[in-house]
């Protein structure tokens, strides 16, 4: 069972390659709860440093396919196998909606069915990604340490293979904290790649002065 499981996810993978009309790559976008939840309310309390919000497929100037999608006709998610199930609830939760399988069935309609792939590869994907990356482990190190945000951007393109990444800050009352931070990669999510410039003014929008030790607070 575990096979063919396996092998259903790298045929998905697979057929994310084959380019559909728009899409150039892909968003993995991950939020930091305390500075997302600083600026909108939380009905949920997640107690990580970082979480996945979504896996994004963008055209060659960043920015998202138009909403909504309607290339994959898979409307309804199939059962996460145990593995799987276990690390979405984990990695992959809702801070603002009733359950965590409101925010993936969102994910999927919205952004999911815009590549070719199955929603078990697609999902397994983003999860794949989020262990990869590993951003968890740099903003645990920021809770001790104190860098500008420039000098924090730059590490996390050093995880990505020197890849240029997004910032984005919620600004609320005179603080400024931050909310998600965003990498680009390839359609079948092996290859980072630099995010646009061009688009870059409408989600890379943390300054590259401000200490990360302000920048960040945490519950």
């Amino acid at each position: 069972m575990k096979e063919i499981n396996a092998f259903l996810v790298l045929m998905g993978s697979l057929v994310m390659a084959i380019t559909v009309q728009g899409q150039h790559h892909l968003w993995m976008v991950q939020t930091v709860p305390s500075g997302y939840c600083a600026a909108r309310p939380c009905t949920n309390v997640i107690n990580s440093d970082v979480i996945v919000h979504g896996l994004w497929p963008v055209d060659s100037s960043d920015s998202t396919l138009p909403l909504p999608c309607r290339i994959n006709l898979v409307k309804k998610l199939p059962g996460f196998t145990a593995p799987l199930s276990y690390d979405m609830h984990q990695f992959w939760p809702t801070l603002t909606k009733p359950m965590d399988e409101d925010l993936w069935n969102h994910e999927w309609t919205y952004h999911g069915r815009c590549q070719s792939a199955s929603p078990l590869s697609y999902f397994s994907m983003g999860i794949n990604l989020y262990k990869r990356i590993d951003l968890a482990s740099e903003l645990s190190n920021m809770k001790t340490s104190s860098y500008y945000a420039k000098v924090f951007r730059n590490k996390i393109s050093q995880i990505v293979d020197n890849k240029q990444v997004m910032l984005r800050c919620a600004y609320v009352h005179g603080t400024i904290f931050l909310s998600e931070v965003i990498v680009c990669v390839d359609m079948a999510g092996q290859h980072f790649i630099d995010c646009n410039k061009s688009n870059k003014s409408n989600y890379d929008n943390c300054p590259g002065n401000l200490d990360t030790r302000r920048l960040i607070t945490y519950a």
